[in-house]
Formats: C-alpha cells, structure tokens, sequence
C-alpha cells in the first residue's frame, strides 16, 4: 500500500520496470483489436497497467472495490491518469467489460483471489471457485488471453512479462473449466516460483 504513493511518479519516469513480451499485444493495440489479460497479486500488480499504457495502450481493470471508501477513492484517483476504465466486479462490471472488448480495448483481470461463485477448479490441489469471466469472454469475442506476471527484482525495481496468449474458442462448461485449469496451473507456477512475492489475504479454498 505505501507504494502507491510512488506510482505516479513511475508513471512519469519508469525506469525502474522492466517490460518483456509486450510486442505482440502492442500490435493488437495498433490494430485496435481486443485482449484479455490475467496475472496475480504478485510484487506490485498496479506497476502492469503504468507500463502498458506506455509502451502498448492504457487497460481497462476488474477491480474489486477497497472496503473503506476513502481507500477506494484514493486508489481511483491514482489509477485514473493511466488507465481506460475501471470495470467493478458484478454485473454492471461485466456489461462494461464486453463493451470494452467490443471496442478493441484491452481488459486485465487478477484471478487468484477468493470467488464466490463460478466452477470448482483445482488450485495447488485443492478445489477453488474460480470466475469463469476470463475464459467465456475470450470465447465470446475471440480474443487472446495473454498471462502477465510481475516480478519484484529488488525495491522499486520490477520485471513484467508478457507471456504467450492462450487461446478459449468453447464457451460449452467443459470448454470453460479445461480453460480455467489451465489458468489455475499457470497461477501455480508463478507462485512456487515467488511465493514471498504473493498477496493472499482471503480464504481461497471452500473446503
């Protein structure tokens, strides 16, 4: 939380972030085409929307709102200079979201969290509720999903990447859970890898 008090000024100066990957993505951007994005709460999330809109487009953001509401209005005013919108969690969320990618807009969301509904899909082991948003929206539209994972390399310095795009063309239940496993497993990786870099604040697991 105390970093965001420095993001504004990364977003001014961003030498401290490091951006692998991000080449085929910034020619969907030029071609105004649609993308989906994933990653997890890992070094400093915000640091991949400050360098996308830099060196790609700026993101429209899922984002679950800060309990406090003084909180959430100091996170909104933060984002505000370097995104495209904040979509909230729910419906009226969701309605945004397709609009966005009817749009060509790029859309990121952090899916490692609690959920509260969607499918149970293993998650290192255990069955998770996992929303189903990521895969069924990249079906519906027919847009890539690209995994991004941000890396804490030491202090204020960061290493983002973006890795190659899935691709979820069945938005049938079994379409849908077989893309959500292979998101869960992607998640997994980058946690044994970094487990001190992961933010896990809420019970993920129903059992």
């Amino acid at each position: 939380m105390t970093e965001y008090a420095a993001l504004a000024r990364m977003y001014a100066a961003p030498t401290n972030i490091e951006l692998i990957g991000y080449e085929p993505l910034a020619a969907l951007a030029r071609s105004e085409k649609p993308a989906i994005l994933f990653g997890a709460h890992l070094g400093n999330w915000e640091i991949v929307p400050i360098v996308l809109a830099l060196q790609s487009k700026p993101l429209v953001i899922v984002y679950r709102a800060a309990n406090n509401p003084l909180t959430d209005s100091i996170i909104k005013d933060i984002r505000r200079s370097y995104t495209a919108g904040m979509a909230p969690k729910g419906s009226s969320g969701a309605r945004q979201v397709m609009k966005a990618l009817k749009a060509g807009e790029h859309v990121i969301m952090l899916v490692d969290q609690k959920s509260n509904t969607g499918m149970e899909i293993p998650f290192f082991g255990k069955g998770a509720y996992t929303a189903t948003a990521v895969v069924r929206m990249a079906a519906r539209f027919g847009c890539p999903v690209f995994p991004i994972r941000t890396e804490r390399i030491e202090g204020l310095k960061f290493k983002v990447t973006v890795e190659e795009p899935f691709m979820f063309s069945d938005e049938s239940d079994d379409g849908v859970r077989i893309g959500l496993t292979k998101i869960n497993r992607r998640l997994e990786d980058w946690i044994k890898e970094r487990p001190d870099q992961w933010l896990w604040m809420h019970k993920r697991w129903p059992k």
